[in-house]
């Protein structure tokens, strides 16, 4: 190299921390394109469903394709929409294969998202909570009814804490 640089290895160097802002909507949507990256390198199908000021509805499909179409669909939504989720999910689980599983990234930590899980339940979808906790961003934390409940359908939440290692989070989450 006649630079005087030494690029040998350039591409294996660890990865740099990205620290998130204390805001429960960045950290789920940073979990959101971790996970849909992690399960596409997977070579498995996924889904986005989403709602900010608009609607996103992108069907499940594979491929590093799917992958730039979910974070470029990320990187453009906002906190602003006022579906709740139950709603969201009844009106999209009917699209969804019959065992699959359905990940509700969310910070409703209220019992309106007994709702949500027990459609996904009737509809022999497996529903997966990722939770953030209220409580550690500042805000309120989860319902114990809530959680007494979800652990009735066998569905134990992940609860994801403000300053959270998210690539340690999806690393205990996927496997």
């Amino acid at each position: 190299d006649q630079t005087g640089r030494d690029d040998t290895g350039w591409w294996i160097q660890k990865k740099a921390k990205v620290r998130l802002p204390q805001d429960t909507f960045e950290y789920a949507v940073s979990l959101t394109g971790s996970l849909a990256r992690y399960y596409l390198m997977q070579k498995r199908a996924v889904g986005l469903v989403c709602v900010g000021q608009n609607g996103v509805l992108m069907p499940a499909e594979r491929g590093e394709r799917q992958i730039g179409k979910i974070m470029e669909t990320l990187a453009f939504v906002k906190p602003d929409g006022s579906l709740p989720i139950q709603s969201l999910v009844t009106y999209h689980a009917r699209n969804i294969l019959i065992g699959s599983s359905v990940f509700l990234v969310t910070a409703c930590g209220d019992v309106s998202l007994l709702a949500a899980v027990e459609d996904l339940h009737r509809r022999d979808l497996r529903p997966v909570i990722l939770l953030m906790q209220g409580e550690t961003f500042a805000g309120q934390p989860a319902d114990p009814r809530l959680l007494a409940a979800l652990a009735e359908y066998n569905v134990q939440p992940w609860r994801i804490p403000c300053g959270a290692d998210l690539s340690k989070q999806l690393h205990e989450i996927a496997h």
